[in-house]
């Protein structure tokens, strides 16, 4: 997608999260979307993007940020939104730790003191993780707890 179609996406849907990643955008769609349930949930309040210029139009409300691309880090933190950041960097937000590959993926979210093991039978990718991890930041934002996402993520096809 180019950058003005972008740009105006960004106007246009208004959303209060902003999920930028450098990773798989259709990805990290479907693991949100399994965490949130709501197709219409996630068209209205996540944007999906791997823009990575300093945008922030609008009225966002939220930012979640791929923690582990030196070109997201550069973001920062700005201080009209709430930042939660993931990825596998000891100062993420949402850390992935004890990745297990063995027919799947079997690791741990990490979110300020608490842990919760996730299992993801069919999939074997850090892309796989990442997503998870980006699911569960939004899923934090719109009140689930890290067992809910565990969950939810765990009949992910």
């Amino acid at each position: 997608m180019n950058k003005i179609l972008l740009k105006i996406l960004f106007f246009w849907q208004k959303p209060k999260i902003a999920v930028v990643t450098a990773g798989n955008l259709e990805l990290v769609r479907k693991f949100i979307f399994r965490v949130l349930g709501n197709p219409v949930l996630l068209e209205k309040k996540v944007l999906i993007t791997n823009y990575r210029e300093q945008f922030l139009p609008g009225k966002k409300k939220f930012l979640v940020l791929d923690w582990d691309d030196e070109n997201i880090r550069r973001i920062g933190r700005p201080d009209s939104v709430k930042v939660l950041t993931f990825g596998f960097r000891a100062d993420a937000d949402f850390r992935a730790s004890d990745v297990r590959i063995n027919g799947g993926i079997n690791f741990k979210i990490n979110y300020q003191g608490n842990i919760v093991p996730v299992w993801l039978e069919n999939f074997s990718g850090q892309e796989h993780i990442h997503a998870a991890l980006a699911a569960a930041a939004v899923g934090e934002i719109l009140d689930l707890n890290l067992v809910e996402v565990s969950e939810a993520l765990r009949d992910l096809q």
